[in-house]
This record gives C-alpha cells, structure tokens and sequence, in this order.
C-alpha cells in the first residue's frame, strides 16, 4: 500500500449540515461534532499509520448522518456507544457490558449486542439506536428500567430486540432470581423482530433451553411499536413451595401497535403470544393496527393477543382494527 504524508479524511455529517476535512497522521486525533443537531464532540478516530486509500460512502444510522470513510485503511473509530475496527466497519461481534448501576440519558448508538449483567440495574430515559441484528440482553438478577426512553433500530432495518432472560428452575420471587424489564412513562420499543422475548436465544435464534422465566412491567403510556411480534412468553411456571403462583409480568396503560408495511399488509402478525404461562394481567392497554390496510381485507390485519395452554386475565383494554383480538 502507497503511503504517503498525510492521510486526508472527509467527514459528512447531514445531521448537522456541516462538512470537514482535515489530514491525520499517526496518533493525531479529530473530534466530530454530530448526534442529531447537537453540536457534542463523543467520536475520535485514530489512523495507525499514514496509508493513501480510495474512500466510499458510508451510512451510518439511517437518517442521522452519512460519513465518507477510507476503504480497507487500518483505523479504529470509538465512541461511547460504538466500536468499529477495519475499514468496512461491520459489527463486532463483542458484547457490551452493563455492570452495577448505571443510566444513559442521551442518545447513543450501538453496533454490537449490549448485554446487562445480573447484579446491575440499567437505566435508560435517552434514545439507544440498535444496529440490524444487534439485541439487549437481560441476564437472571439484572434490571433494566427504560424511563421514558426509546429502544429502536438504524439504518432501516429491524434489530433483534429485548431477550429478558430467566432460570426456568426458579420462582420470580424474590424478582432477582430472574431478569427484569420495566417500561414505563411513555417508553418506546420499536422497529424490532421482536420488541420483548422472555427467554434467551443462541446465535442463530433457536431457544436456549432453561432461560423462560423472565419478568416484564410496562406503565404510563410505554409502547410497543411496529415490532414484527411485541411481546413473546415461552412455556414457564412460576412455582413456590409446590404451589403455582401467578406470572409478575404484567402491562398496564400499555399501548401495543403497528403500521402497515408498504403492501397493505401489518407490519406485525401477532401483538403479544402467550405460549404456556399463567397470571399476566393486561389492564387498560390499546392493540390497533394504525395502517392503511382495507377494512375488507381482515386477514391482513395483525391478532391482538394469542395464546397457547396460557391463562391470562384482560381488563378494560382496547382492540382496534385487528384481525382476531384475542
């Protein structure tokens, strides 16, 4: 590879309608200012050595910016929430790690799974952007409170969503035997394959035996939106002292929706599917369908809630535009 003195990167960043161009040499350093209008310098970029490449196109996150980047050039791009190595700049397959107790209250953007530790409680009230095929990962003893925040994807394309897991061997009580997730004060999950699993799946999605168990609350006005199925429960009981106890997973003020997908058909097929579990409570929730899809043509509509050897108790809820409610 040609080296020469210097190496000139292009920045483009459309999200604040600034351009910059500048040369770096080994162990320089350049500070970006992007983040949707907010002029807040979090990425550096560092050449490991002086290389003379073509550049390419790049997008990043969807709308919020596009960044010309040098292709095949050995740099590292970081941020807080991200972590690229190598010019093509895909998906690590490293985890992030939450431990004890923190909060995000701005807005990041993760390209790798980000998984929340038992022992930790994780806080988020800012906006976390998902890479395709990236998820957030709950382990058994860990809560993770999503305050007003927005979980979504980037880039145009669905992420894997929320896998609360459990350890179907033990009761939900006390709630550190199992993963927690709570919604609430108008949080948003959306745009996922699934918004929120209550079991752990492998790599290439298949179910991990022994993780059912896992407990969700939503609240005040969360919403699960436009996921192809929001809310997923496998076979589990919550047994203590021999005697089965109601599931603690309950909605409440919960919205659960979903737009059409272009074709007239919901982008969602079915809401919320209870497979084998006992006690959940839906207590003044909405399920619509919000898309342009006809009103003879039912079957396009997505199912509300559907379910399997489950008991459940529904109370003032709901049902708009759907192909079958419960």
């Amino acid at each position: 590879m040609k080296r020469r003195q210097n190496l000139a990167f292009t920045f483009v960043a459309i999200s604040c309608g600034a351009s910059l161009q500048a040369p770096l040499s080994p162990g320089q350093s350049l500070w970006e200012y992007h983040d949707r209008f907010m002029a807040e310098p979090d990425k550096l970029l560092y050449p490991e050595e002086e290389v003379s490449v073509p550049l390419r196109l790049q997008t990043f996150m969807g709308q919020c910016e596009e960044r010309l980047y040098p292709t095949g050039a050995p740099y590292i791009a970081r941020t807080a929430a991200w972590e690229y190595a190598g010019g093509n700049a895909e998906r690590t397959t490293l985890e992030k790690l939450i431990t004890g107790t923190v909060t995000w209250d701005r807005h990041m953007n993760l390209t790798q799974d980000l998984r929340v530790a038992s022992g930790a409680q994780f806080t988020i009230t800012g906006t976390v952007n998902f890479a395709p095929q990236t998820k957030l990962t709950i382990e058994p003893g860990a809560k993770v409170i999503v305050d007003g925040g927005i979980l979504h994807n980037s880039c145009g394309h669905l992420w894997k969503g929320i896998e609360v897991l459990g350890n179907a061997a033990l009761s939900q009580t006390p709630s550190t035997n199992q993963g927690f997730l709570i919604l609430k004060n108008n949080a948003v999950v959306e745009n996922a394959e699934v918004g929120v699993k209550l079991f752990g799946t492998d790599a290439d999605g298949v179910e991990i035996p022994g993780t059912t168990g896992g407990i969700v609350q939503t609240s005040s006005g969360a919403t699960l939106r436009d996921c192809q199925r929001d809310v997923w429960f496998k076979p589990f009981q919550n047994t203590m002292a021999g005697v089965e106890a109601p599931n603690r997973s309950k909605f409440h003020e919960t919205v659960f929706s979903s737009h059409d997908n272009g074709d007239g058909e919901a982008i969602t097929s079915r809401m919320v599917v209870l497979d084998g579990v006992s006690g959940i409570v839906f207590h003044d929730c909405q399920l619509k369908c919000t898309g342009m899809i006809p009103e003879n043509e039912p079957w396009h509509f997505p199912t509300g809630i559907w379910s399997d050897d489950s008991q459940f108790r529904v109370e003032q809820c709901d049902f708009s535009k759907l192909n079958t409610g419960i």
